[in-house]
């Protein structure tokens, strides 16, 4: 069991949860270290606005625009509403 699982609400929890694993080890993350961040910034609900002093911050870990710019592919805060 991960921390915060309780929180994530989607009917695609086991699959959400396998991607968590997953990418934490292509990280080289604890699991529980990446629950712990997209519980501080969304309460681990794909649907709660996160908007970080009023900058915009958006998804389960709160990325800022400028960020989600520079990586590759140039995602959008509309796109990253998306994922889950």
């Amino acid at each position: 069991m991960l921390l915060y699982e309780e929180y994530y609400k989607q009917p695609d929890k086991v699959e959400f949860l396998k991607k968590v694993v997953y990418y934490a080890s292509l990280l080289k993350l604890p699991p529980n270290w990446l629950m712990q961040v997209m519980y501080i910034e969304s309460t681990v609900n794909p649907a709660a606005p996160t908007n970080y002093n009023g900058k915009g911050a958006v998804g389960l870990i709160g990325f800022m625009p400028k960020t989600l710019e520079g990586l590759k592919g140039g995602y959008t805060p509309q796109q990253v509403r998306t994922i889950s």
